[in-house]
């Protein structure tokens, strides 16, 4: 296929913390609910959670906006944002395009689907600016780094009420140029807490917390848990992060609001992120 046919920067675009998430995908299907928000609900538990991922993405994705034929099976993609994307207006199953995102994170094993993933994110940032992106045919981390602008066509995977992109080709993956990470969304932890109904929006967007307290060293390999609350995990800079004592005040942390296997994490995409 032609690069110029989907070439998205050629369109005007008018535009709980539960499960450990640890050991890469499994394949099977999560047995949570189909509320995105209850599917969140279990609190932080470090001796009874899994540190186990459940390949919480099926291999056929059963949910999504109204369906429609177009950009289905196209040579033509769709125009999105990711923030259109996000709120669910891209039919589950269609191939779009999206266009100038900055890349977030590094590549790493994706706990979704098969594969590696990463996230990106609007240049401006808050809430419905941030997605994941997963390839099982390619390594991601052969063709963006953190700080690279980018245009993307894939397929949109969603799943009770959350969504990615799936990456097939490498021809799919446009690196415009590089650029700067954004600035992470100031939130409060309570933002972030199981079951509340603001945390939905900033999956898979970089954020900032702030004052918080160490009140779980070990509920799994690489991470621990601030304010009963928040889990913060190694997933992008695996043994890079300093891990803090049992009671220790964390003055800033900052990483991409990641759902994970009935959960959400947040993971910093580099070793400085944690002071």
């Amino acid at each position: 296929m032609l690069r110029w046919l989907w070439n998205p920067r050629s369109w005007a675009l008018a535009l709980p913390l539960g499960g450990c998430a640890d050991d890469g995908p499994t394949g099977a299907a999560s047995t949570s609910t189909s509320d995105a928000t209850s599917e969140t609900s279990s609190s932080s538990g470090g001796a009874t959670s899994l540190c186990e991922d459940e390949g919480w993405y099926p291999e056929t994705a059963d949910e999504g906006a109204e369906d429609t034929s177009l950009g289905m099976g196209d040579d033509m993609p769709l125009p999105f944002t990711v923030e259109q994307v996000q709120r669910g207006e891209a039919a589950s199953g269609a191939r779009i395009a999206i266009a100038g995102v900055i890349t977030v994170t590094p590549a790493a094993p994706s706990e979704a689907r098969p594969g590696r993933e990463l996230f990106v994110q609007d240049p401006a940032g808050g809430p419905y600016s941030g997605l994941r992106v997963v390839s099982g045919e390619l390594d991601l981390g052969e063709l963006l780094a953190p700080g690279d602008q980018v245009d993307l066509v894939g397929e949109v995977i969603s799943y009770r009420g959350f969504v990615l992109l799936e990456i097939v080709a490498a021809s799919d993956v446009l690196r415009v140029g590089p650029s700067v990470l954004p600035e992470p969304t100031s939130v409060s932890i309570d933002e972030l807490a199981a079951g509340s109904p603001s945390a939905r929006q900033y999956e898979g967007v970089f954020v900032q917390v702030v004052d918080a307290t160490v009140t779980d060293t070990a509920p799994c390999d690489g991470e621990f848990v601030l304010d009963d609350i928040l889990r913060v995990d190694d997933r992008f800079v695996p043994g890079q992060l300093v891990m803090p004592s049992d009671g220790a005040r964390v003055s800033s942390v900052r990483g991409v609001f990641v759902r994970a296997s009935g959960s959400y994490e947040l993971a910093p995409p580099e070793r400085e992120a944690l002071q």
